[in-house]
């Protein structure tokens, strides 16, 4: 495990592009872009041009080409 004690499954840095969707009470906000960081059975970490809060919800469209992958996910942590 990369230095990080809580993490159960080694990450592996792949780039891929992304989309993210937080998950309301009221229905689905808007698309978020970026990209993934680094991805591992039990987790990945991604770059998007807005902000998420820990503890939020999101449906993120990995782009797989020619395959996209939907996954739902709740924000564990969140750098600036």
């Amino acid at each position: 495990m990369a230095g990080d004690e809580r993490r159960r499954y080694d990450r592996h840095d792949v780039r891929v592009a992304a989309m993210c969707s937080r998950v309301t009470e009221y229905g689905i906000e808007p698309a978020a872009h970026g990209e993934t960081t680094d991805l591992s059975l039990g987790g990945f970490g991604a770059v998007f041009d807005e902000y998420f809060e820990t503890g939020d919800v999101v449906d993120v469209d990995l782009v797989l080409t020619p395959h996209v992958v939907t996954v739902r996910a709740l924000v564990v942590d969140v750098s600036p």
